[in-house]
């Protein structure tokens, strides 16, 4: 799994195509994400909304399902913005998140959808993964 998290944080920076145009405030809004995962053998999903209040702090409520078990996800922390759109989330319940923007449109009043990919660690529970994260807004 660690050769996978590498390979896959290696590749990710290469598709952003938006430097200089993302900050705390392009991100602002609700997101949906989902996420998979192996934990001591079993697989881990996990799906729900990330928030980020163009200020720095950010909010997590979802679901985890273990082996057709699932569970209430749910946190708060801070997020940071680079100006290559990575956005790093580190939440109170032991979770870092990067979010590697590959899709983001900030033209005022018009439409806004951003898309990118997601790795996450848990150190508490000692579990990463990979997955999607998405908001579209508008009309489409």
């Amino acid at each position: 799994m660690k050769r996978l998290m590498i390979a896959a944080i290696a590749l990710l920076p290469a598709i952003n195509t938006h430097a200089g145009v993302c900050n705390a405030k392009t991100v602002t809004g609700a997101y949906a994400y989902e996420a998979a995962s192996i934990v001591s053998g079993s697989a881990v999903y996990g799906a729900g909304r990330l928030g980020f209040d163009g200020a720095g702090k950010a909010t997590l409520a979802g679901i985890a399902v273990t082996d057709g078990v699932s569970q209430a996800a749910s946190g708060s922390g801070t997020y940071a913005v680079s100006s290559t759109c990575v956005v790093t989330v580190n939440l109170s319940v032991g979770t870092q998140i990067w979010i590697y923007l590959d899709k983001l449109d900030t033209v005022p009043a018009v439409n806004v959808a951003h898309h990118g990919k997601v790795v996450f660690n848990n150190s508490t529970h000692g579990y990463s993964g990979l997955g999607d994260f998405d908001r579209v807004t508008g009309k489409f």
